[in-house]
């Protein structure tokens, strides 16, 4: 590119008519955005490349490793915008926040008043916190907050600094780590189902969870020491292949779901986690020692009360006595406590109680606004919070305008049944990588049709093309969490004759089957494939294996075939069980054994 054409296109500067001339634009500086780039440093460095970030940090992965073909554990920092610049050798930054985009001349609107122009477009805005819709007195309400980034996470650590109970509402893993992670603070944690953790695990996982949990409160009581990791969880492993005198600690349980028997599975999103948060930043309290933890099942918040409103409503208060104990009723209001806390939570249980702040984890929603209700604009997904619908080469229904991360709805048809979407970090790390192959194919399939004289200069003007139609109304097909959309995308460069042979590498391997590494209640734990059972129409057998530090259950569908898995603790079988997954092997016949630890189950199938 030279004379104008080598300046990054904003609204200010000489441009050139064809925007194959343009740069790459990504919209976002989270895990996909940052992914997307770093791939696109590997198949396309000599493409000019401008990435928005309305923050002045970015986020990264660190210490990555591989633990399985679709499995990578990983850490999460923070850089400052600058640093991306060391990733892409011809990147530039444009802090601001993109209030519009116009898919015809091939533009996104800043807040600043500049317009920049993309060759290709890459929408990675993430998600926001659900927050808490629709419960009166939550609005504007100083004294809650919600949990989504560092910063978030930072503010969090600062307001507990100082708080004497924390109430914590939601169940899936930002929840979970929040009330893992506070010391030195009465925690209340309200959730709407009858069991922990449920976005993730079952009831007996959780009931192991549950008791890991309160195992650690009790060991820190004693140590008076900040989050540790879990002793049980901890343990040696016994192994797989040798008899131990540790057997007898485990238990092996089997049984056969049906539907009469299981409620069926809906639709779960999970909360984006980032691993091993809480560790940098501890969230202590107030209180001298580690307080104490109440759940609450099968409750939500009703309403927040001011402490004026508090005194005239007729409602059960819930307390907790000097002793540690909990009192509720006529005893807790003979404590004297009413107003001594600055919001009141009303459950949907009818009790009531006193906090100085409210934790919402309840789950994200697709930021996605900018982008929607634009003539040509790309189809989002009214069911699922309107994320960005895409194919499987993260494009949406306008033409060379790519989505990735938790911002989409993975919208493909045939998507593997062992795989599922969730907005974690984890799956925004692999859309971003994929995402970032797409585009760098993309544009290498355009470029090599205006060579072979199959786009002519008219089509490769601003405005000189048809923005691609949006489609019908979309099908749906089954999945692991129920029916979801489908999109039949069709953009200008699928009329090319022309044949690349990376095409192949489009189709990354990790969505074939859901995988996910995180750390609950200080317990590493893996989820594989249909874990819970999802999409299995309430027909499976499950096997359960506890002891030594372990918790491993395996989902076998009715074809005989391991459909998912979950295992608690330092297993190891994470790539014996992803091998027998996708290799649709029948275990049937294996029984027990397949969980017996005095079967070397690895070797075995190797």
């Amino acid at each position: 590119m030279e004379g104008s054409k080598s300046s990054f296109p904003f609204n200010d500067v000489t441009i050139s008519p064809s925007y194959l001339e343009f740069p790459i634009v990504i919209i976002g500086g989270g895990i996909s955005g940052v992914s997307c780039l770093q791939q696109l440093a590997l198949s396309a460095p000599e493409m000019d490349v401008i990435l928005i970030s309305a923050s002045p940090v970015v986020t990264a992965t660190t210490n990555v490793k591989v633990l399985t073909k679709t499995l990578t554990q990983f850490d999460i920092e923070e850089h400052k915008i600058g640093w991306l610049e060391t990733v892409h050798p011809k990147v530039k930054v444009a802090q601001g926040r993109v209030v519009s985009f116009d898919p015809i001349s091939s533009c996104v609107n800043l807040s600043s008043g500049n317009s920049i122009f993309y060759s290709r477009l890459c929408i990675c805005t993430g998600a926001t916190p659900k927050g808490l819709p629709g419960v009166p007195g939550a609005a504007a309400n100083s004294n809650v907050i919600g949990v989504r980034d560092a910063a978030t996470a930072a503010e969090l650590r600062r307001r507990v600094a100082s708080s004497r109970r924390v109430l914590v509402t939601g169940n899936g893993g930002i929840a979970s780590e929040v009330a893992y992670g506070l010391c030195g603070v009465q925690v209340f944690w309200a959730i709407r189902d009858q069991h922990i953790n449920a976005a993730f695990v079952d009831p007996g996982a959780a009931t192991y969870l549950e008791r890991c949990l309160k195992e650690r409160k009790e060991a820190n009581d004693q140590n008076e020491g900040l989050p540790s990791e879990n002793p049980e969880c901890n343990s040696q492993n016994t192994g797989h292949g040798t008899e131990t005198s540790s057997q007898s600690t485990w238990k092996i349980i089997r049984s056969n779901v049906t539907k009469e028997t299981a409620e069926m599975e809906s639709e779960i999103f999970g909360s984006a986690l980032g691993p091993n948060w809480q560790k940098d930043f501890p969230l202590q309290g107030s209180r001298e020692g580690h307080g104490s933890l109440h759940i609450e099942y099968s409750c939500e918040i009703a309403r927040l009360l001011t402490p004026e409103e508090a005194k005239v409503e007729a409602v059960e208060l819930f307390e907790w006595d000097n002793e540690g104990g909990i009192s509720s009723g006529a005893e807790a209001v003979a404590g004297g406590s009413w107003g001594a806390w600055p919001v009141y939570v009303l459950l949907t249980n009818g009790r009531c109680i006193g906090c100085d702040l409210v934790v919402a984890g309840t789950g994200v929603i697709p930021n996605s606004t900018p982008f929607l209700g634009i003539h040509g604009g790309p189809r989002s997904c009214p069911s699922d919070g309107n994320g960005i619908m895409v194919d499987l080469r993260m494009r949406t229904s306008t033409d060379r305008v790519f989505a990735a991360g938790d911002v989409v709805t993975a919208a493909w048809p045939n998507r593997s049944k062992h795989w599922l979407q969730m907005r974690l970090w984890s799956q925004a790390r692999v859309m971003g990588f994929h995402v970032g192959k797409c585009i760098a194919l993309s544009l290498q399939r355009e470029k090599q049709a205006v060579a072979m004289g199959m786009v002519t200069a008219e089509d490769a003007v601003i405005g000189g093309g048809e923005v691609a139609p949006v489609p019908g109304e979309e099908s749906t097909q089954s999945s692991g969490t129920g029916h979801v959309p489908t999109l039949n995308v069709h953009w200008k460069e699928d009329d090319y004759n022309v044949a690349l042979e990376d095409d192949e590498s489009m189709y990354d391997f990790c969505f074939e089957l859901f995988s996910h590494v995180t750390k609950f209640f200080g317990c590493r734990t893996i989820l594989l494939g249909q874990f819970n059972g999802q999409g299995l129409g309430g027909e499976y057998e499950v096997v359960v294996r506890v002891g030594g530090g372990e918790y491993i259950k395996v989902i076998v569908g009715r074809d005989g075939c391991m459909a998912g898995a979950v295992l608690v603790g330092e297993t190891d079988l994470e790539e014996t069980f992803e091998n027998l997954i996708l290799s649709g092997l029948n275990v049937s016949s294996y029984g027990e054994d397949l969980l017996h630890p005095g079967v070397d189950i690895e070797d075995y199938f190797d």
